[in-house]
């Protein structure tokens, strides 16, 4: 108990350094039940490449946390309907998924964006963005696939979304 205490006090302190060298880092840029927030940091020779970079990162640290939780919920959908063509289902839930993602990950919005020059003249670029999850809740809400119960799987993503809390 008391080594778990000790890595616990270690990495709070490590996020209290980084929180206090960038706003885009620490706890108010964590995800929660309403925001699925990441942050990504980059160097490159221009300022322009370096928030591209950090921006690509931080929308991929996004993407992840998405996937992990649809992923999740995909599971809890599966066990709870327990048909016979589950793998199909899966299938066709994946494919959903993975276009929505990526299609949502377009409307997400940039919270916090820092860049400065380094000592060997290149440019640092730390952007936090952050995505609703309501957003992920609707769009799922208003797919037509008729072999999907919608309703039942928003239900379980939004319980899912809502544990993180």
């Amino acid at each position: 108990m008391k080594r778990l205490t000790f890595i616990f006090v270690c990495v709070i302190s490590i996020l209290n350094v980084t929180a206090q060298e960038t706003g885009c880092f620490g706890y108010e840029m964590f995800s929660n039940s309403q925001y699925y927030r990441a942050s990504g940091s980059a160097v490159a020779s221009t300022a322009k490449v370096a928030e591209q970079k950090a921006l690509l990162i931080a929308r991929q640290r996004i993407a992840t946390q998405i996937e992990t939780t649809v992923n999740s919920v995909t599971e809890l959908y599966l066990r709870d309907i327990a048909t016979n063509n589950d793998s199909q289902q899966q299938i066709v839930l994946q494919h959903i998924i993975q276009t929505t993602s990526n299609q949502l990950l377009v409307g997400s919005k940039i919270i916090c964006q820092e860049t400065k020059q380094t000592n060997d003249d290149s440019y640092e670029s730390t952007i936090a963005i952050e995505f609703p999850t309501q957003n992920i809740i609707d769009s799922f809400n208003s797919q037509e696939n008729t072999s999907i119960n919608w309703k039942q799987f928003s239900k379980i993503l939004e319980s899912q979304i809502n544990s993180k809390q």
